[in-house]
């Protein structure tokens, strides 16, 4: 401030709040101290030299931003000319293919209309394939053809709609029908193997022909092992009477009168094994006869020669398995249906009677303590049978007189003890030998049996005035004989002797 003037001069500057052109303010003010007025002002704008820079540069950016867009642009124009020369391009491509697919089609449908009269023979040729794509193809240029239309319905059907299926089955039916022509006089080449069989019959709904000719094959394969099968049945019947097996002969016979009852030669056949069976038999009553008579030996010896000759004879092998069945039997049970008493038979040469006690164990055995555990024994001696007493307590009786040993004669009366009585009924042979005694008591008997026992029954006590029935024992095989037949003797079997059933039993 000037003290002599009395004004003051004051000086600023300040930012202005724009964002283009002058954006600082210098102003100068001189004011009169005195009145405290503002005498005046001078002001001046300008740009800060740092926001000159600034647009500076960002006017240079704009100016490379612009260059670069210019840039940009002339290349889209080229492109843009490229597109539209591409366009033309293709657009010219596109007429050019539609000129010649409709030069095509026009030559496809002239094709087809001549190709279309060939179906029928396609189709005859077993080209169903050939002739669907044919039909189909057909359709797709003339839609509206009703006829072709029906034909391509129709091959569908025929075809079980799979025409390459169909096709494949065609060539089989005709493989099959050439097959048959060729072997026609040779039915084992017509034989089909499994895995022939497996792949036609997936085949066989798609063609009738193919059904056909397969049903024949199997027919003949059927004829055939028919025929073969006879051959094995003939042949094993020859083997069969030859080799001495009647009953398989029998069997062999019966299944080809029923299966085949026009084979030549079957009567022939019938008579033969009729008479080899009317021979077995006949020779089957001798060898019978043998063993009634009591020949076991001779009749096993001949027994083993009829079957070396007949060796399925169902007779002759149950004689042989009962024989081998009674083999070391020495005891044995003989109970009738309609007698009350049942016998006891001993197979050996000595018989111990006596009673059933703790270490002691006879063979005829009581249970009464008057009789001792071993009191008597039966044997033969010389040619007769004797009964020795073992020293008993009560004693041994033989027609009322104690006995230390006697010989057992027919009809003589036996006391054991006083409580046991038996009358002995004895069998001799020619020579007057005993071969066989029994003990009859009351609701008891005993039979000892040294090689033959003949005995019947006479009011339902057993005698020995007839041989209506004889137990034969030789070499440890024992057999019962009666008037109209015979068996071999073994426990668990029940024999039917006329109108009487024995049951043999196990003692």
């Amino acid at each position: 401030m000037d003290s002599k003037t009395q004004t003051s001069v004051n000086t600023k500057w300040f930012y202005l709040q724009t964002t283009t052109g002058n954006n600082v303010k210098l102003a100068l003010t001189v004011n009169d101290e005195l009145s405290a007025a503002r005498l005046f002002e001078i002001s001046l704008t300008f740009m800060h030299p740092k926001t000159l820079a600034e647009l500076k540069a960002s006017a240079a950016q704009r100016t490379e931003q612009l260059t670069e867009m210019r840039r940009y642009a002339e290349i889209s124009v080229h492109i843009l000319y490229g597109l539209a020369a591409l366009f033309f391009l293709f657009v010219l491509f596109i007429l050019v293919q539609a000129v010649i697919q409709k030069g095509k089609d026009r030559h496809t449908r002239k094709l087809l209309l001549a190709e279309i009269g060939k179906r029928e023979e396609l189709v005859e040729n077993g080209h169903f394939v050939t002739a669907h794509e044919l039909a189909e193809k057909y359709l797709k240029y003339f839609p509206d053809d009703t006829g072709i239309r029906a034909f391509h319905h129709r091959l569908l059907d025929f075809t079980n709609n799979d025409p390459k299926t169909a096709q494949s089955a065609f060539v089989e039916a005709r493989k099959l029908k050439a097959r048959l022509t060729e072997h026609a006089n040779e039915p084992h080449k017509l034989l089909l193997s499994g895995n022939e069989k497996d792949n036609l019959k997936a085949l066989l709904p798609y063609h009738p022909e193919l059904n056909t000719a397969y049903n024949k094959l199997l027919q003949i394969e059927e004829r055939t092992q028919v025929r073969q099968n006879l051959d094995v049945q003939l042949t094993e019947l020859q083997s069969a009477l030859r080799g001495g097996y009647l009953s398989k002969a029998g069997h062999v016979l019966e299944q080809i009168e029923a299966q085949h009852p026009d084979t030549p030669d079957l009567e022939a056949w019938r008579k033969e094994l009729d008479i080899k069976k009317q021979e077995a038999q006949s020779a089957f009553n001798q060898l019978s006869q043998v063993f009634q008579s009591g020949h076991i030996a001779n009749g096993s010896n001949e027994l083993n020669l009829f079957l070396d000759k007949y060796k399925d004879d169902a007779q002759a092998l149950d004689l042989k398995q009962g024989l081998q069945q009674s083999q070391g039997l020495t005891k044995l049970r003989l109970r009738w249906t309609s007698r009350s008493a049942p016998l006891d038979l001993f197979l050996q040469n000595e018989v111990i009677i006596g009673r059933l006690d703790e270490g002691a164990a006879p063979h005829i055995a009581f249970d009464d303590r008057r009789i001792s555990r071993n009191h008597a024994v039966i044997k033969i001696n010389g040619d007769r049978a004797e009964i020795t007493d073992n020293g008993s307590t009560g004693g041994t009786y033989l027609d009322g007189q104690k006995i230390t040993s006697a010989v057992l004669s027919d009809r003589s009366i036996l006391n054991l003890a006083k409580i046991k009585e038996f009358k002995v009924l004895e069998t001799l042979d020619t020579q007057g030998k005993t071969t066989g005694l029994i003990l009859s008591g009351k609701n008891e008997n005993y039979g000892v049996v040294f090689s033959t026992l003949s005995f019947t029954f006479k009011n339902s006590a057993m005698d020995n005035s007839k041989d209506e029935y004889t137990v034969y024992s030789d070499r440890n095989l024992a057999l019962l004989a009666w008037a109209n037949g015979f068996a071999a003797l073994n426990p668990d079997k029940t024999i039917v002797a006329g109108n009487e059933r024995i049951t043999l039993e196990a003692l």
